[in-house]
């Protein structure tokens, strides 16, 4: 809390020197609410931000969007994974059958998921942060708000800007847009843009680091052609990791003797822990030994790890958007429609030490095309309405491949229990060189005489009578656990198709006082086949081939009504609300009775009172915000067992309530220095949610939901000084959020403490169009996690995390011609 009390101090600090203001803010037009209006006037919260002013603050990529809502929340493994968190919503999803809980809006059409658009944020008009449910508006999967991302349109004439930006960490960027006539009535625009970093760690075996190497590019047309307005745009990005490093994190609190680390790490000599905690406590650690060469490599350093293979992760997305502004009458007919296509890949150290244990490789592509249809009234009618319709078809695939190496606990299992099948007959023991086993396994397979194990103590008789011996199959796995993989593969492709309906209408009560009605149906089928494969019949992961057909249907209405009261320079609101995310298959699944299962879908409801001020004439801004959430079926993903015991991903449902407030004050210090502070608090708890990673299942009932900071402050201070060599802007942002989980269980590696990100920024833009800026981001350089991966202790027990991204020095320089 000391970080809090000094920005306390510094806040105080600041407006003991404020002067009679004489600047005033400029209306920022938004449109998350789908129509135009002021930010001050529109009844919603939202933070918003321009183009111009992400350039200038040298935003550019995800990780900026912390500067803009102080209670979003930035968390994900490996950079196509980043998942945002509105007020505490979100997922942690990765896969085609896990829909965000804050969706993302490109140009009005709604991403079905979070891809490598996010990490090159080129050639923007404004990012909008509409928070709270809106399922009234945008319909599923939109629970804890929407991140609205308006490009920019051709501006007309010839005109362009080229921006380089260069930066310690190996940054290197480069931009290019160019503005054009194609004829009197059409525009074209070209945007363009490279960057590359060196990231955060890099693995020490091969020197690979996680920087990113990305690409980005958009073709954009805007006209007005016998009173229809319309713009077109394709838009190409993609992003390329060389390593994908994370850290190795011991605890040391297994149930298991036999495993001590993320699910199938096998000790190598010696043992990873001295000793196991093997009570309830789920938060109580062992005792590490610091003596195994494994435990010392992997914790010599939080920015490298040896692994046993780098990895490697990419994302790629094309998005094509049409919208139309056209007249019925009075009423206006507004067309938007969108195709996204995107492709990811990655392979992964998943134990995230230099054991032979578990890799992790996906493939995935999904094609998702939508249409909007919306007709608005006049603005001038007395009872103001929207009617409109929606449609949307995704349809992909991802197929996982888990294999596991020699170094497993899988491996020495089969070892074991191969040793247990020929001893009697062979002489075989524990000791016996792989050589001799194998002879011994061959052996049996022939005569068809040695009784097989499924574990140590455990006929195979009494789980698979038709395979009670040991046969060709056994001796082929067991090759292949000491000298090659198993490997086990899912594969889960859908086809999902949604529908909806929705309207709205104001109604003027009297002059001074409104209510809004509006709601939308959805119709959302997600019908899936989920394919299992295997090299090793009979071994985890995938013990038989297996394909099932499954699905869910989720049809939903979500109101909205909101009770607005306007005053001479003020409004104020009162909202309910809802929002419902659907339910789908889980990722990693390794047989077709969990295959067949997909979970339920979320429901969120809301309750929101706001109000928001215009004050000094003009001169400040102040916002006040108080919600409540009911939240059910909250999707929380995990690294659990499945029905057969094994580590598999589980999604689990719980109930939470959910409390915030939020507060805002905007002011101009004088004509030339501007003020922001905004505050939020939340207190998010849940209800009942049943842990089904401990032995029995802990409800974590009263303790507090993953990603939702208790404070959280942003501080923003400005400066322009009008020089005879140009126009000087100075700027200062601190975002502080005291502390906050990145899971379910709060292990010190996995709790975000006192998080403070201080960014700086000096430009100057001359007479002639040259800008050169200096920026400073995260100048602190302070150490904050960004993601944490738990294992069941049943297998082990441990975790592994990741860190964003440390201090960044550089330099811009951009030209207007």
């Amino acid at each position: 809390m000391n970080k809090l009390k000094c920005i306390a101090i510094l806040t105080s600090l600041i407006f003991s020197a404020v002067v009679a203001s004489q600047a005033v803010y400029e209306d920022l037009t938004v449109t998350a609410t789908k129509k135009e209006s002021s930010l001050m006037d529109t009844a919603a919260a939202i933070n918003a931000v321009s183009g111009d002013n992400l350039f200038k603050k040298g935003i550019n990529d995800i990780s900026g969007l912390r500067q803009i809502a102080p209670d979003l929340v930035l968390a994900g493994e490996g950079k196509s994974r980043v998942n945002v968190r509105i007020r505490g919503i979100g997922t942690y999803q990765f896969d085609p059958g896990a829909d965000p809980a804050s969706a993302v809006v490109i140009d009005g059409v709604t991403q079905p998921r979070v891809a490598s658009y996010l990490q090159n944020l080129m050639d923007i008009e404004r990012i909008e942060v509409l928070k709270g449910p809106q399922g009234a508006i945008y319909g599923a999967n939109a629970l804890g708000g929407i991140v609205n991302i308006v490009t920019r349109r051709p501006e007309g004439g010839d005109s362009g800007r080229l921006a380089i930006k260069a930066g310690n960490n190996g940054q290197q960027d480069i931009s290019l847009r160019i503005d054009t006539d194609i004829s009197d009535t059409t525009s074209a625009r070209i945007a363009l843009a490279r960057g590359s970093d060196d990231g955060q760690a890099f693995e020490e075996a091969t020197g690979r680091d996680d920087g990113v190497n990305s690409i980005a590019s958009r073709f954009s047309l805007f006209g007005e052609n016998n009173g229809v307005v319309w713009n077109a745009s394709l838009a190409h990005s993609k992003m390329n990791q060389d390593a994908v490093v994370s850290q190795q994190n011991f605890l040391c609190n297994s149930t298991n003797n036999a495993t001590h680390s993320l699910i199938v790490s096998a000790a190598p000599p010696g043992n990873f822990c001295t000793s196991l905690y093997q009570g309830a406590s789920t938060t109580t650690r062992g005792v590490i030994n610091t003596s195994n060469t494994i435990v010392q490599k992997a914790m010599a350093s939080d920015d490298s790890q040896e692994l046993n293979i780098p990895g490697f992760n990419y994302a790629e997305s094309i998005l094509f958007t049409f919208g139309s502004e056209s007249y019925i009458g009075e009423n206006k007919l507004t067309t938007v429609f969108g195709v996204t296509q995107i492709n990811s890949g990655e392979a992964r150290d998943f134990d995230a030490t230099s054991l032979d244990a578990l890799q992790q490789l996906h493939s995935s592509k999904t094609d998702t095309t939508t249409l909007e249809l919306r007709l608005d009234s006049d603005a001038s009618a007395k009872y103001p309405w929207t009617v409109g319709v929606y449609g949307m078809r995704d349809h992909g695939f991802r197929q996982d491949t888990f294999a596991t190496g020699p170094d497993s606990i899988f491996a020495g299992l089969s070892k074991a229990v191969s040793v247990a099948a020929t001893a009697a007959a062979h002489s075989t023991t524990m000791a016996s060189s792989y050589a001799d086993v194998l002879a011994a396994l061959n052996a049996c397979a022939t005569s068809a005489n040695c009784a097989a194990f499924a574990a140590p103590g455990v006929a195979r008789s009494t789980v698979m009578p038709a395979r009670a011996n040991i046969d060709a199959i056994d001796v082929n796995n067991f090759v292949l656990s000491q000298t090659g993989y198993w490997k086990s593969n899912a594969r889960m492709e859908l086809k999902t198709q949604s529908t909806a309906v929705f309207g709205n209408v104001t109604i003027p009560l009297r002059e001074d006082l409104s209510l809004f009605l509006g709601g939308r149906y959805s119709v959302l089928d997600k019908p899936y086949n989920y394919i299992g494969s295997t090299n090793a019949l009979g071994a985890p992961l995938v013990m038989a081939p297996f394909s099932v057909s499954s699905g869910s249907t989720l049809k939903e209405f979500d109101p909205k009504i909101t009770l607005e009261k306007t005053y001479d320079n003020a409004l104020g609101w009162v909202t309910y609300t809802t929002a419902t995310k659907s339910g789908g298959p889980g990722f990693a699944q390794w047989n077709a009775a969990d295959a067949s299962k997909p979970y339920e879908a979320e429901e969120l409801e809301m309750i929101e009172f706001g109000y928001k001020a215009v004050l000094n004439e003009g001169a400040t801004q102040v916002e006040a915000i108080l919600y409540t959430y009911d939240y059910t079926d909250h999707q929380q993903i995990l690294v659990g067992t499945n029905s057969q015991g094994q580590p598999a991903g589980v999604v689990v449902n719980g109930d939470a309530t959910i409390n915030g407030v939020e507060l805002s004050y905007r002011t101009y210090l004088d004509e030339n220095t501007n003020l922001s502070l905004s505050y939020a608090g939340i207190d998010a708890e849940w209800d009942k949610f049943m842990d089904p990673r401990t032995t029995p299942n802990t409800d974590r009932a009263g303790e507090k939901m993953a990603f939702a900071p208790e404070n959280s402050i942003n501080l923003a201070l400005e400066n322009v000084q009008y020089l005879n060599i140009g126009e000087l802007t100075s700027a200062i942002s601190i975002v502080y959020k005291d502390e906050y989980k990145l899971a379910l269980v709060e292990w010190e590696p996995t709790t975000v403490k006192d998080l403070t990100l201080v960014n700086l920024t000096v430009g100057l833009d001359t007479p002639s169009g040259w800008n050169i800026s200096a920026f400073c981001n995260n100048c602190t350089d302070d150490e904050y996690k960004m993601v944490a991966l738990s294992g069941v202790r049943a297998q082990g027990g441990g975790n592994r995390y990741g860190f964003g991204d440390g201090r960044r020095i550089g330099l811009q320089l951009s030209t207007d011609f």
